[in-house]
């Protein structure tokens, strides 16, 4: 049997693969049933047990030097050519923007359609936008737009966002990302209120600190834990250090213990914010996975947040950048019996529906494989 047959193979291209950030791209195949992803890009982080990885800076890559002119000048070596082709793949789709456009140049050689998603600071950070003809994505952005099959926005926010540079509305299409209902449970709930994320301008840490100062020992009874680190961490330790909040800043925790930090917490916070560079959220994982472990989520009213908190159903939103309304919302929904419970139970039937991993795969995929079906007909 040839290693071709039966096989509808496609190029999953991300220039630095397996970042301990992105499980959410690995996660997005994990349920195709009729295509089968082969991972291309560079980096040495590990990939789904099973998985095909091309690595293009590994054993199996190319050159330094050819893969410095495969990004700028778009350059593809004939013995990368014919290791692509050896796959069989029936299309190229590429995570963040501009790994769109590194993998352009890989789409055309092997006369493959390119589908492209865009995640958020990939649609919205400016200086992705302006005229630079050093940058290669700010260099190919237009003719991505012009050649590429189609674009996956995570949020209707990135989608509008895309347009608004100049992306082609007709080619756009919303697919959220999507977390596993058996991963993230629904714990015993214990007083806590859970902020998961870097400490760094978009997310909002610093909107966060001061709520808290100003709620002071309202909060008395409630445990805040803060996972992760960031330039923000010392500024915003200091605004609570003697403010009565009874608050833990627990760095980062290992990957597999997220989830239960997050079966645990009562209230999940997201404070995200528009960056001074143009930063945004396309559509945080940890709204999902609050949602999904029966967390009431309070959120700002930023990027795709509001496109998943029912506010006041699933979850509280507020206005983006408001430290006194951030304060307002926390002392509602811890101090008013039943209500982060009520919320959370809420927003994990919403979550199971919306955000499903498993559901959003299949979309995906169906997505991806009307491409293979079109140049069939």
């Amino acid at each position: 049997m040839s290693h071709l047959e039966n096989r509808r193979t496609i190029l999953v291209y991300r220039d630095k693969l397996f970042l301990g950030s992105e499980s959410f791209i690995p996660r997005a195949y994990r349920h195709f049933q009729a295509l089968s992803p082969i991972y291309v890009g560079n980096g040495d982080g590990a990939g789904p047990d099973g998985a095909t990885v091309i690595r293009l800076d590994g054993a199996d890559g190319l050159s330094a030097i050819d893969n410095a002119l495969l990004r700028t000048v778009g350059r593809v070596p004939d013995p990368l050519v014919g290791r692509l082709r050896y796959e069989a793949p029936r299309l190229v789709h590429a995570h963040f923007g501009k790994s769109g456009a590194y993998a352009m140049p890989i789409a055309a050689a092997l006369g493959l359609p390119l589908v492209v998603t865009f995640h958020g600071g990939d649609a919205a950070k400016d200086v992705h936008y302006r005229s630079n003809p050093f940058a290669v994505y700010n260099r190919r952005r237009h003719r991505l737009f012009q050649q590429a099959a189609g674009f996956i926005a995570v949020s209707d926010f990135v989608r509008r966002k895309l347009i608004s540079r100049g992306g082609p509305a007709e080619k756009i299409t919303v697919i959220h990302n999507g977390v596993d209902p058996d991963h993230f449970q629904v714990g015993a709930k214990a007083k806590e209120i859970l902020f998961i994320g870097r400490m760094v301008e978009k997310k909002g840490i610093d909107v966060l600190a001061k709520a808290l100062s100003q709620l002071g020992n309202q909060l008395d009874g409630w445990q805040v834990r803060l996972l992760g680190d960031g330039p923000l961490r010392a500024k915003a330790e200091a605004l609570v250090a003697s403010t009565g909040v009874n608050c833990r800043f627990e760095g980062w925790v290992p990957a597999d213990q997220v989830a239960g930090y997050l079966g645990r917490a009562a209230v999940v916070v997201v404070p995200s914010k528009t960056a001074s560079s143009g930063d945004a959220e396309g559509l945080p994982m940890t709204v999902m996975e609050g949602m999904m472990s029966g967390a009431a989520v309070v959120g700002a009213h930023h990027a795709g947040i509001p496109e998943a908190i029912v506010d006041g159903t699933t979850g509280l939103v507020f206005p983006e950048g408001n430290s006194e309304a951030l304060a307002e919302a926390l002392q509602t929904v811890c101090m008013t019996e039943g209500l982060a419970a009520g919320l959370g139970a809420a927003g994990r039937t919403r979550a199971e529906v919306h955000f499903n991993a498993q559901i959003q795969s299949r979309a995906l995929e169906a997505y991806l494989a009307s491409f293979l079906d079109a140049e069939a007909a």
